[in-house]
């Protein structure tokens, strides 16, 4: 009987050799083919709306609030396809699985949106006219400030 090392798949194995008696000291790690669950959920569409997840180039969908994939350990892409008038926030990500997780998709009405991006360009034309407003401002303080002075 004698002791023989075998490599293979870069898994060691010790081998007593009597021609029946074969002892594995190292298995592979059951994490290598473990799977965890990525569920993605939803807020803000309208109920039985279909919505769509692309996960490492797989699309999947469901007129559920909620999808859920099966996804070893390691980074993963995905893409929330954008669903008639709304748009998602997040609307793409990486998750890096080392166990079950969950992201939550908020999906915005288009027409928030467009009220928003108004709102905002309006305000950035005021925030154009706010160096003009501030020096218009400090003159008018020295100008008051002189007359009360010579007042005086």
């Amino acid at each position: 009987m004698h002791d023989v090392k075998a490599d293979i798949c870069d898994n060691v194995y010790s081998i007593w050799v009597n021609n029946t008696d074969f002892l594995p000291l190292k298995y592979p790690q059951e994490s290598e083919y473990k799977t965890y669950n990525i569920t993605f959920e939803e807020i803000g569409l309208p109920k039985d709306t279909t919505w769509y997840v692309t996960l490492d180039n797989v699309t999947n969908f469901s007129n559920s609030s909620r999808i859920v994939l099966k996804v070893s350990k390691g980074s993963h892409l995905y893409i929330i396809n954008q669903v008639n008038d709304y748009f998602s926030v997040p609307s793409t990500g990486i998750i890096v699985v080392t166990g079950n997780t969950t992201r939550i998709i908020t999906f915005i009405p288009l027409a928030h949106a467009k009220l928003s991006l108004s709102t905002l360009l309006q305000s950035i034309k005021i925030i154009n006219y706010l160096p003009f407003i501030t020096i218009g401002l400090v003159i008018i303080v020295l100008v008051v400030a002189l007359v009360k002075k010579k007042k005086i």
